[in-house]
């Protein structure tokens, strides 16, 4: 079993992480704020993991089912299936909160 990552430099390596991802979707991708999340779909492949939503580190609102109505709004106009891309030691709470508005567990890795 893995350890969770808790300590402040393994944390602060993943919002690394996360942000470097939102500067990257922008190749390829059309990309646009919507609500509290970065969403990215790729532009010419439909393989459901080149296009996804992660939260924005500058945003405490909680998802709701509007705003994943609205998510899944945007990834329809770009004929994308709508996935968020979660970094759960940094949203220990949002994996929940976005199974009570209707969204589906694909997988969860470590």
């Amino acid at each position: 079993m893995i350890p969770p990552m808790t300590n402040e430099n393994d944390l602060s390596l993943l919002r690394r992480i996360e942000a470097n991802t939102v500067r990257a979707s922008a190749d390829g991708r059309a990309c646009e704020t919507v609500g509290p999340f970065f969403a990215a779909a790729h532009l010419t492949n439909d393989m459901i993991w080149l296009s996804y939503a992660v939260p924005l580190s500058s945003t405490a609102a909680a998802p709701t089912s509007h705003r994943r109505s609205t998510m899944r709004e945007w990834f329809k106009r770009h004929d994308r299936r709508l996935r968020f891309e979660i970094l759960e030691p940094l949203w220990p709470e949002l994996a929940d909160q976005l199974l009570a508005c209707g969204s589906n567990c694909r997988a969860a890795c470590p």
